[in-house]
């Protein structure tokens, strides 16, 4: 797949990380479990976040690799679009980093079984959702 010029692919993965940070501030903001001014968002914000995320993901990236093949979409605009939502805009909205502090700060403040439940669930959870994702992209274009 030809890719686009590395000025531009910057450009895209930049511009989409931007919204992607941003809708991802929002929703912990808007967010009644969240607390006021905190740093760290409660688990289960970032646990929804990332799974919401991880579903689209595996969608965008189903679409576009059937649309490509299927000669609906170019594939130097898949590309593009793959840079720009896909590792821009939902690389920002999703946050490993988050995920993994918030699993320390949780252990470190007594409840190691709530810490890893929520791995594992995040994890797992995550997995599934971008491979049905994909599945149902993949479906809705006519492929197994």
């Amino acid at each position: 797949m030809k890719q686009p010029a590395p000025i531009l692919a910057f450009a895209l993965v930049g511009i989409g990380a931007a919204a992607g940070t941003t809708l991802r501030y929002l929703a912990g903001l808007a967010s009644p479990l969240a607390g006021a001014g905190s740093l760290q968002p409660h688990l289960l914000v970032t646990l929804a976040i990332n799974l919401l995320g991880s579903f689209l993901l595996g969608f965008l990236a189903g679409w576009l690799t059937t649309a490509a093949a299927g000669g609906t979409i170019a594939i130097e605009r898949s590309a593009r679009l793959r840079l720009l939502l896909g590792t821009g805009l939902l690389g920002g909205f999703t946050t490993y980093s988050t995920f993994a502090l918030e699993a320390v700060t949780t252990a470190r403040a007594g409840a190691p079984l709530v810490a890893l439940g929520y791995v594992v669930v995040s994890v797992a959870a995550g997995v599934a959702l971008a491979w049905y994702g994909n599945h149902l992209a993949r479906r809705r274009r006519g492929q197994p």
